[in-house]
């Protein structure tokens, strides 16, 4: 009886809840201004286990991740502040986590942090609408705003099409000589591919989508005459 009290014991310390507080830090779109750019959080838990705990391990997903614990013991009711430092080396989405191993504990307390790194944090078009013809390329003229002036935006992208021809002439500041902006400009020529297709002569309307990264993303009217 005395052992099987003790195995039920053994139990109940497994899965008794040891701390209290939000184990997800989603930091959102942040303005990506350099690699190695760090973003910073402190996770605040409290020990709800009725006993005390002591850290025997804490691991991360990645060498960009730091963590920093303001004591590795931590009595009932105590809070555990965790001071986390995320390293950015590219724009884009990043997912990292922190696992805390308490002694006499198996299973990890996770600490998750998301992030997405954004190199353009505004994307328009001059032109409302865009119109190609045999006799007249298609022109959008884009502009994008960036974190900082010296970061220039990625060059835009598109899905193809087998009749019409797309030439990007690059970014350029927006303001001429102005080396403090951070709003830059690129003109997007569209042409039309001569076809025999003799169904497709006419005139059709679409919508033209033109994307920087998975977050910014321009949508403009677009008549193909032929």
């Amino acid at each position: 009886l005395a052992l099987v009290v003790g195995l039920v014991g053994c139990g109940e310390d497994e899965t008794t809840p040891l701390l209290s507080g939000a184990r997800v830090q989603d930091f959102g779109i942040v303005a990506y201004t350099r690699s190695g750019m760090a973003i910073e959080h402190t996770f605040t838990l409290t020990n709800i286990s009725g006993r005390p705990l002591k850290i025997e391990k804490i691991s991360t997903s990645c060498g960009c991740v730091t963590p920093t614990v303001n004591s590795m013991t931590l009595e009932p009711d105590a809070e555990l502040r965790l001071e986390t430092s995320m390293v950015l080396m590219q724009s884009g989405q990043k997912h990292e986590h922190i696992n805390i191993i308490f002694k006499g504990n198996h299973d990890p307390i996770k600490l998750d942090l998301f992030a997405y790194g954004c190199v353009v944090l505004e994307l328009t078009a001059k032109e409302g609408s865009i119109t190609v013809s045999d006799t007249e390329p298609g022109i959008l003229t884009l502009r994008a705003r960036t974190p900082l002036p010296d970061i220039q935006p990625l060059d835009p992208f598109w899905e193809d099409r087998l009749d019409l021809g797309f030439d990007f002439g690059g970014w350029e500041r927006f303001d001429e000589g102005d080396e403090s902006s951070s709003w830059w400009r690129g003109v997007l020529r569209i042409t039309l591919i001569t076809s025999t297709n003799t169904e497709r002569v006419g005139e059709t309307v679409d919508t033209f989508v033109v994307r920087i990264d998975e977050q910014n993303e321009l949508r403009v009217p677009m008549k193909v005459i032929r």
